[in-house]
């Protein structure tokens, strides 16, 4: 048989002289092959009989000293370690506990944020133009977050999105509004860059929203004084841009069968972030169906056009002057995001000067009979 005038088998012969190897040569290839695979059983040996928990404690010590000229900063726990796809790592039970501002009892925190599993890992390939590049990711409270972070001459990029974050697993949001307990889920995205890797220079974009949220189930009590009914704010929506440390408010609000809520302001971030100044204008009202939901919420609220005073604004002088004309209350969150005040905001509608500061959670509301 010819191919372009060649015979197959002249072919074969003249493609078998040109790969062939000399003696030689034959023999380097097969000795190279011992210090190769000695290299790659030393890799494997080495990959995991690593002291994995000796550097999650030695990792920890590293942490605590830092936290020692910061004692407001970030506790963190880890209850084990170890590899990730060759060049990471993997932590099981990561925990970020913020303390309570004051307090020397370890056990004294304000919130607690567990990952049930999490991952740090550096990118290869990014290696070979003089790139370090870490990936990370975690699972927690049924969903995933995942992200990159990269330094150069300037500071450090980070990009991150949380995806289908179930918030009624997330006990922080509870505490944040008494304990009332809350249902939803949270997706979200974060392009930021931080100059000379400090919180307080950065610049960036951060979005999130909570579909499908509920406060309250009708059982638990708030602050165990009374029990509401299912408190439907479906979809609540934040949209943020920083410039030079300057975290403002582009949107935030929620527009719920049973409230409307809305909020705009400005957050002057810190390191670390517990320390960041809040100084935002918040407002919500509750729908008329609400308030007429039953007997309870007729009194509490007070129902549209009765004269019977609301025990919910008589619970707290702070309440009712913060009550304007259109409905709503407006407050004014100030202060540190780890111990905010609230306050009524002012042009409410108040005739007495401003109210005493109030720290951290919203008005009590009145004991049920």
């Amino acid at each position: 048989m010819k191919i372009l005038g060649f015979e197959l088998s002249t072919l074969r012969r003249r493609v078998g002289d040109a790969v062939a190897l000399s003696p030689g040569l034959r023999k380097v290839v097969a000795l190279s092959g011992y210090p190769l695979f000695y290299l790659f059983c030393l890799f494997m040996f080495a990959y995991f009989t690593f002291p994995y928990e000796r550097l999650r404690e030695r990792l920890l010590v590293e942490l605590e000293a830092q936290r020692q000229n910061s004692p407001s900063a970030q506790r963190v726990e880890i209850q084990s370690l170890g590899p990730y796809w060759f060049s990471g790592v993997s932590l099981k039970g990561l925990s970020l506990i913020t303390p309570r501002p004051g307090s020397t009892d370890p056990g004294a925190t304000v919130s607690k944020l567990t990952f049930d599993q999490a991952h740090f890992r550096v990118s290869l390939l990014p290696l070979l133009i003089g790139r370090v590049t870490v990936t990370f990711g975690a699972k927690a409270f049924d969903g995933s977050i995942d992200g990159w972070t990269r330094a150069n001459s300037e500071g450090r990029l980070v990009e991150a999105s949380l995806d289908d974050i179930n918030v009624g697993k997330m006990s922080m949001l509870g505490d944040m509004v008494g304990g009332l307990p809350m249902s939803g889920t949270l997706n979200g995205k974060l392009e930021w860059s931080l100059p000379d890797q400090r919180l307080a220079k950065a610049n960036g974009t951060l979005s999130l929203s909570i579909s499908d949220l509920t406060a309250g189930d009708g059982t638990t009590k708030i602050a165990g004084k009374l029990a509401l009914p299912q408190l439907k704010v479906g979809s609540l929506d934040l949209a943020a841009e920083a410039k030079d440390g300057i975290l403002k408010i582009t949107k935030l609000g929620a527009q719920g069968k049973d409230l409307d809520f809305a909020g705009e302001g400005k957050i002057s971030l810190r390191d670390p972030f517990p320390d960041s100044l809040a100084d935002l204008n918040l407002r919500f009202r509750f729908s008329d169906s609400y308030k007429t939901k039953n007997e309870m919420t007729k009194s509490l609220f007070g129902a549209p056009g009765s004269s019977m005073p609301a025990l919910f604004e008589l619970a707290d002088p702070r309440i009712k002057s913060s009550k304007r004309s259109d409905g709503f209350y407006g407050w004014h969150m100030v202060g540190q995001l780890k111990d905010a005040r609230f306050e009524p905001a002012s042009g409410s509608g108040s005739s007495s000067g401003p109210a005493p500061a109030m720290h951290r959670q919203p008005p009590s509301v009145p004991a049920g009979n």
